[in-house]
């Protein structure tokens, strides 16, 4: 936006309503994810998560705590064995993220397999299925306008 004294100030174009469920933490609780859109801390519960037979594919889903109506999926892929085994410190190859709107319907944001955004698994125990890991990047809302996606964390268990 500019002002006729010509001061330049940018605001960005997607705004994010917080709500009070969610708070940046350190540990995200089994079956949750949480992070920050532009600057704002959403966060809500996986009701999905599953991976390739070859360990090489995942994706995990669920609603946002802020709008039954929002939500987050995120889908990445590794290099073989990738999940196969336990593992720490697993980067992915790809990772496409969309922050959806089942209203409209429509994403809020989505990043599709870009290397702007990006994924990593902690840890992950093939015993019990559990995954933590974390995501950040760059997006894109619906009109086009870059969106920053940080602080992203996730406990998953795959079924």
């Amino acid at each position: 936006t500019t002002t006729g004294s010509g001061d330049t100030t940018t605001t960005p174009l997607l705004q994010i309503p917080s709500c009070s469920s969610c708070t940046a933490v350190a540990e995200v609780k089994p079956n949750s994810w949480v992070g920050m859109i532009n600057g704002t801390v959403v966060c809500g519960s996986v009701t999905g998560a599953v991976k390739s037979i070859e360990g090489t594919a995942m994706t995990f889903f669920g609603p946002s705590a802020c709008s039954s109506d929002t939500g987050l999926v995120i889908t990445a892929y590794f290099v073989a064995p990738g999940l196969s085994g336990d593992k720490a410190n697993l980067p992915a190859q790809s990772a496409a993220v969309e922050y959806y709107d089942n209203v409209t319907p429509s994403n809020i944001a989505a990043a599709f397999f870009t290397r702007e955004f990006s994924l990593a698994i902690e840890h992950y125990t093939q015993q019990t299925g559990g995954a933590t890991g974390t995501f950040s990047g760059r997006a894109q809302a619906a009109n086009g306008e870059p969106v920053t996606i940080t602080a992203g964390r996730f406990h998953i268990i795959f079924k």
